[in-house]
């Protein structure tokens, strides 16, 4: 669908600025997600796709308010593995590679039982958040 509309650029995915993820055709358009993160090299995950709406939203309030107000995208990601009775915590950053500089830099931050049980807690919290 992307690739034939409007949107698509020479590969076929949305082209947008590396900074705001705003469309350079269509201003009030924004992409994130696996829709664009191959085209800017960064992992189709949904921890990348969350801080990038978290980061648009405060981009889009700016622009309605007419005034910055958010803080430059953090191109960070962290997700618990979990890998049955043990945990790995990883983080990522992507600096390097939104400014196309290099590689992303990665380093476990967190490995043990007690990670697997942070999830598990942090899991069982946002589930119970969305029967309310």
């Amino acid at each position: 669908m992307v690739r034939e509309s409007p949107l698509a650029g020479p590969q076929g995915f949305p082209e947008v600025d590396r900074v705001t993820f705003r469309s350079p055709r269509f201003p009030n358009v924004f992409v994130i997600g696996d829709t664009v993160n191959p085209a800017l090299m960064l992992p189709p995950a949904g921890v990348v796709a969350h801080f990038q709406g978290e980061y648009v939203a405060g981009v889009i309030a700016s622009d309605l308010k007419g005034a910055y107000i958010g803080e430059p995208f953090s191109p960070v990601a962290m997700c618990i593995m979990d890998f049955g009775d043990n945990a790995l915590l990883p983080q990522c950053s992507f600096e390097r590679v939104l400014s196309g500089t290099g590689m992303p830099s990665c380093g476990v931050m967190a490995v043990g039982k007690w990670v697997r049980v942070t999830k598990m807690l942090f899991e069982g919290f946002w589930f119970a958040t969305l029967i309310e």
